[in-house]
């Protein structure tokens, strides 16, 4: 007796939710896209269904699930909760009744918000550390002796500000600006720091060219 094929389900996703560009996130926040990484990335390539979710975690080797569905469902409900994700509509099984809630993200990208007094750590002794180390280094390499240490923190400290400011003024901005929000959103989510960190350094002294000046003369 001839095996039967197992005849393909046809399904079909009418999906209405978009995501925004970016959304700024507390770090109670941050640390549930931390947690929930798998699912964060996942969503970012499609929306999915409860289903779906479940199978990221099939270990084929094993042929076992990570978590039960019971445990998807409460996944989803904590990322729902916390604004990271949304029901952006359904998936239907043809000739059937069937229906199936999808999900997607609310942003395309979440970041950190910046909170004053905890981010500014240019004005700490971290900072006092980092330009400490950069100055040496930077002194090596070109060869200067008798660094002032001192002055060139003072100009690193407004350095740095710059950089990170400039940092959420391009994400602050991508909300409004098309060309912006595609660059960012057609970035790999990994690499998406460090495009952020050589923009913002070309900018800062694009918008600062005094401070390469008084850097130079430090090492003049």
């Amino acid at each position: 007796m001839k095996n039967k094929k197992k005849k393909e389900v046809e399904t079909y996703d009418y999906s209405t939710g978009k995501p925004q560009p970016i959304k700024f996130l507390m770090k109670k926040e941050m640390d549930i896209v931390v947690k929930y990484d798998l699912i964060i990335k996942s969503l970012r390539k499609a929306n999915m269904t409860t289903k779906d979710i479940h199978m990221l975690y099939y270990n084929k080797e094993n042929e076992e699930y990570s978590y039960t569905i019971k445990t998807i469902y409460r996944h989803i409900e904590k990322l729902l909760k916390a604004g990271l994700i949304q029901e952006t509509g359904h998936r239907v099984t043809k000739n059937t009744n069937l229906s199936e809630k999808l999900y997607g993200l609310t942003a395309n990208i979440f970041y950190s918000k910046y909170v004053d007094g905890e981010d500014n750590w240019w004005d700490q002794d971290i900072g006092k550390e980092w330009s400490k180390k950069l100055s040496v280094i930077i002194g090596e390499i070109s060869e200067t002796q008798d660094i002032d240490h001192d002055a060139f923190y003072e100009i690193f400290k407004i350095f740095a500000e710059s950089q990170y400011g400039l940092i959420f003024e391009a994400l602050g901005k991508s909300k409004d600006n098309q060309k912006i929000a595609d660059v960012y959103s057609n970035t790999n989510i990994e690499k998406i720091n460090k495009l952020n960190y050589y923009m913002s350094i070309m900018t800062a002294f694009i918008r600062n060219p005094e401070l390469l000046e008084r850097f130079s003369k430090i090492f003049d």
